[in-house]
């Protein structure tokens, strides 16, 4: 038994296994998706101002300037020194646009197809392939999660040991250092593997589930004040800081107001916690809050949170990032047991 689990085990990671090193690299990249792009817009990202923040001219430049596209606000800070960004689209096109956050004049616009974590996104969940690529993405992820699973059993009187070092790690020769990082590696970020693969999976699953009926229409214009709209939610609701605002695609929807909760457990997405707004009576909705949301919202809420790495600590950034690079180095050091093993296979048949 624990033979064919070793052969399973064995075949799984190498036939997943320059997938699993691109998804891991990837991965480890996009934990930090909110630096990359304050690298990559550096020059406009954050810059000196002290003016109030008006969302107001901003947007009003925005709609003169792409009246047909959809829009959503995806930074938003009352902090006068941060640009704001829009995200806009049409059917075959979508751009980032940065804006003044004071004056509302645009600093920079740009394909989002074209930026670092787009990009890597892209990479990430369908292999820059499609819907082809999202087939084969959750198809290797099946795998791994296999492979994970499949090496837990075989690995499992060593988990202890390596735990807490009582298991030696041997530096030459190169087979038998490439096994015990092999089996540290696995141990040591086993958990956060299995966390990644099966939120990873289920996002996966979501994007092939939904392909093909995103709505782009073009959002309506807002004529109220936004800035006000913000003043009043923020002095109703004290501990609710906004951060992102979807504009309504047809007449009647409401304006919705995404953003966090203090206080709120590191697991609940700020993009749930939400307060709606009807344009036609001015009226501001109670604040729903994700940890009150229903069971599929709660599931999403988490699902998102740890694999999309939502956290604003650093050191838990880097302990995911560890978590991505340790899926390369599983697939490499394994690649270097199989080749030995082959060998040496070789070697004695020979």
């Amino acid at each position: 038994m624990k033979w064919q689990l070793y052969s399973i085990h064995k075949w799984c990671g190498l036939i997943a296994g320059i997938f699993i090193l691109l998804l891991g690299l990837s991965g480890a990249l996009l934990v930090f998706h909110n630096e990359i792009d304050s690298l990559e817009h550096r020059a406009v990202w954050q810059i000196k101002n002290q003016a109030p923040v008006s969302i107001d001219k901003a947007y009003r430049i925005i709609q003169l300037r792409f009246p047909d596209y959809e829009t959503r606000l995806t930074r938003y800070s009352a902090t006068p020194g941060q640009a704001l960004v829009f995200s806009i689209r049409k059917k075959g096109e979508s751009r980032i646009v940065i804006s003044h956050p004071s004056n509302g004049s645009i600093l920079k616009q740009q394909d989002k197809n074209t930026t670092w974590s787009t990009w890597l996104l892209d990479l990430h969940y369908s292999l820059q392939g499609g819907s082809f690529g999202k087939l084969a993405i959750f198809v290797f992820g099946l795998i791994f999660f296999t492979s994970l699973t499949t090496g837990i059993f075989i690995y499992r009187k060593n988990i202890l040991k390596v735990l807490i070092f009582k298991a030696p790690f041997k530096w030459r020769p190169k087979k038998a250092f490439s096994s015990s990082l092999h089996r540290y590696v696995a141990v040591w970020a086993l958990l956060l593997n299995l966390l990644l693969v099966v939120t990873g999976l289920l996002i996966s699953f979501d994007n092939l589930s939904h392909h093909g009926t995103i709505n782009t229409a073009s959002s309506q214009p807002v004529k109220v004040s936004l800035d006000s709209i913000i003043r009043v939610v923020t002095s109703r609701y004290p501990n609710f800081t906004p951060t992102y605002i979807r504009f309504p695609k047809r007449g009647g929807q409401p304006l919705m107001i995404n953003g966090k909760v203090k206080g709120a457990a590191f697991y609940w997405t700020q993009y749930y916690n939400e307060i709606t707004v009807d344009l036609v009576t001015g009226k501001i909705n109670p604040l729903k809050l994700t940890s009150e949301g229903s069971l599929k919202t709660k599931i999403a809420s988490f699902v998102g949170v740890i694999h999309l790495v939502e956290f604003d600590s650093f050191l838990m950034k880097l302990l995911f990032s560890f978590a991505g690079l340790s899926a390369p180095t599983l697939t490499i050091t394994g690649f270097i047991l199989w080749k030995s093993k082959k060998r040496a296979v070789s070697s004695t048949t020979g």
